[in-house]
């Protein structure tokens, strides 16, 4: 504690007669300080008999400060890089990959295209679940798009088929109506001709 104060370069002890007029008036027994100067009156037998002054060099408290001031602008400087460096590792690590998650799911939007995929991040933390989760949930959608898509174009194969066997079965019915009508009618012809030569 000791090697903390500032030096004492000068000390003495003054008469009452010299400094100490304005104290008896007063009735105050301190001396009020000035800069690095302070003083304390000595009273014996209820009569100030003098001074006791210290003047102390605030040099090395003035040092003190601003090494103290200087320290305090490095810890700060260096907490600041500090900051900005873990910054750019969270950016890089989790803002980056959610920016091209989000990126990912727009273009699925707006495309309706299922087979992007997002990219994996480094490391096994929740954001990689989440982009592998993402990513499986588009695997999902592509298989069920292409399930719907084989049902759809099988459905319409089965229509394409059905409507040509229709067509083919009303040819069939229609050519079996023109039969029965020539038939109906080389029949009717033959009754005719067979009531002319024979009649009743």
């Amino acid at each position: 504690m000791a090697s903390s104060l500032p030096p004492i370069p000068r000390s003495g002890w003054l008469s009452a007669s010299d400094s100490f007029a304005a104290s008896r008036r007063t009735g105050n027994s301190q001396v009020p300080e000035q800069g690095g100067r302070s003083g304390r009156s000595v009273v014996f037998g209820g009569k100030p008999t003098g001074i006791v002054s210290i003047r102390s060099d605030l040099q090395e408290l003035d040092s003190n400060l601003k090494r103290y001031v200087g320290i305090a602008g490095i810890v700060l400087s260096v907490s600041l890089v500090a900051a900005l460096l873990i910054s750019s590792i969270f950016r890089r690590a989790v803002a980056e990959p959610i920016i091209r998650l989000a990126e990912v799911a727009r273009a699925v939007s707006r495309e309706k295209s299922y087979s992007v995929r997002a990219p994996r991040a480094g490391g096994n933390g929740e954001l990689v679940v989440l982009i592998d989760a993402f990513n499986e949930m588009l695997a999902q959608i592509q298989q069920n798009e292409k399930a719907l898509r084989e049902a759809r174009d099988d459905l319409e194969e089965r229509v394409v088929e059905r409507t040509a066997e229709l067509e083919k079965a009303n040819k069939e019915v229609e050519a079996f109506s023109f039969s029965i009508l020539r038939a109906k009618d080389e029949l009717e012809r033959a009754s005719k001709f067979k009531d002319q030569f024979c009649p009743r």
